[in-house]
């Protein structure tokens, strides 16, 4: 016998609202039940999306634990106390990019990413030692090396797809190990994982410059004025120079406020900043806060990170690949200097295999440095992915275009060439936008197409 279809009353509605409005409003107060709350209201999933979605949740429940949030919570709380004058990192559960809240279907495509990758390893648990991985995402607080843990898993997936037997930290002959090792018959490819994430001195300026931000903001607020023009940290980091700007400032939005006429601050060197009341109409309503040469020594930061790694691969018979995603504006940087992405590859080839050979790094086999999933900055073209190698370096460039909402290029560095595991590398990051509904798949889903209502 057919039984009525539930429909909640009024109170639970409420209650659920209550919910999601304590978890936005104190982070303190963010749980699991939050993020379930979210999914029942979200306007993004289909009916079925939504029941994927809730076992995705409980997927990261079982594995992270129910105090996961409070953990990082307090975490958090200690480096900003430890660490005054920082910009401390949101951990990822934080954002948008994984918090239900921000009902998008990239959002979603990155939690059954994580979810399903988790779910196929356990299910092959005893050969692959998956506990370590899973005990470090429970573990870990800080956000760099939290990231670092889901590009190992992401690594392994897309070998997992491929036909690769998966090992998760491979012991080396002499102590030590890799992240993940790939077999297939005779071939067997070793992978350390890290990121790359801005400076401690950027992440200093990038918070002067947010906190700058927000004071100007009050101004604006308390005196009903507009600002707008230009400014520099770096002519504001004297304590004195910083104290007699907001004193000009809020001098100069006083007066505008009261009697109408603009005005402007021309103090400390390189400040262009005009006052203006709303009843003008200005040229421009845009102030710009120009941080200076963040990741100036990005390419220094780089030449460490595989120095290090060459490091910990010296204990390894066989060389090691090392996988970078790249957060710390290097990509940015270069594509703003009107290169291709073309030339980045091979001017990041020239780099990391001049590096190779003068540094030296003997135990390195080579280099692969991703943009990350990220929001892309061309018109995407008609395929999902295009493949460019080079044919004087060796190297390769995957441009995957569509993985829901986002793209990442790939750049494959081999110390030389010609390089078999550049092709096997090719073809991971080539098929990647073709994973999760293979993975859906593998547990009897439907394809995410059929999830989400775009």
């Amino acid at each position: 016998m057919a039984t009525d279809e539930y429909h909640e009353t009024e109170e639970e509605t409420l209650a659920r609202h209550r919910l999601m409005l304590e978890g936005l409003s104190d982070p303190r107060r963010m749980n699991w039940a939050v993020w379930e709350a979210f999914i029942h209201e979200s306007k993004c999933l289909t009916s079925e999306g939504k029941q994927v979605a809730l076992w995705t949740v409980e997927i990261l429940r079982q594995t992270l634990r129910d105090d996961f949030f409070r953990q990082i919570f307090v975490w958090m709380e200690d480096m900003q106390r430890n660490n005054p004058g920082t910009l401390i990192d949101p951990h990822p559960v934080f954002l948008l990019g994984y918090f239900p809240a921000n009902d998008a279907p990239w959002v979603y495509a990155n939690l059954l990413r994580l979810a399903i990758s988790i779910q196929l390893f356990n299910q092959i648990r005893g050969q692959i030692r998956i506990n370590s991985v899973l005990k470090h995402l429970r573990r870990q607080r800080e956000p760099i090396n939290w990231t670092s843990r889901l590009l190992q898993l992401e690594v392994a997936a897309l070998g997992l797809k491929a036909g690769w037997d998966i090992l998760f930290e491979p012991p080396f002959e002499r102590g030590g190990h890799a992240d993940v090792r790939l077999t297939k018959g005779s071939t067997r490819i070793l992978v350390e994982t890290t990121v790359m994430r801005f400076s401690n001195a950027d992440r200093r300026i990038m918070l002067f410059s947010e906190q700058l931000m927000g004071q100007i903001g009050v101004i604006r607020l308390q005196y009903k004025v507009n600002i707008y023009g230009s400014l520099h940290c770096a002519s504001l980091m004297n304590v004195s120079d910083l104290i007699k700007f907001f004193h000009d400032l809020e001098e100069a939005a006083r007066a505008t406020s009261q009697g109408g006429k603009s005005r402007q601050i021309l103090e400390p060197s390189n400040t262009h900043v005009t006052i203006y009341h709303p009843s003008e109409k200005a040229k421009d309503d845009n102030l710009d806060i120009f941080m200076g040469l963040i990741g100036d020594h990005t390419f220094s930061r780089l030449r460490d990170i595989l120095v290090d790694k060459n490091d910990q691969a010296s204990k390894s018979n066989t060389p090691v690949w090392v996988c970078i995603d790249e957060y710390a504006g290097l990509l940015e940087v270069m594509r703003s200097h009107g290169m291709t992405y073309s030339q980045i590859r091979d001017y990041l080839s020239g780099f990391v295999r001049r590096e190779i050979a003068v540094t030296p790094l003997p135990h390195l086999a080579g280099v692969i440095i991703s943009s990350g999933l990220t929001f892309p900055d061309t018109i995407s073209p008609d395929s999902s992915t295009l493949v460019t190698p080079s044919e004087d370096n060796g190297s390769t460039l995957i441009s995957c275009y569509r993985l829901i909402q986002r793209v990442r290029h790939t750049f494959v560095i081999p110390r030389n060439m010609p390089s078999d595991d550049v092709e096997v590398f090719t073809e991971l990051y080539a098929h990647e936008d073709e994973w999760l509904d293979w993975a859906l798949g593998e547990l009897k889903y439907s394809a995410f197409k059929d999830l989400v209502q775009w």
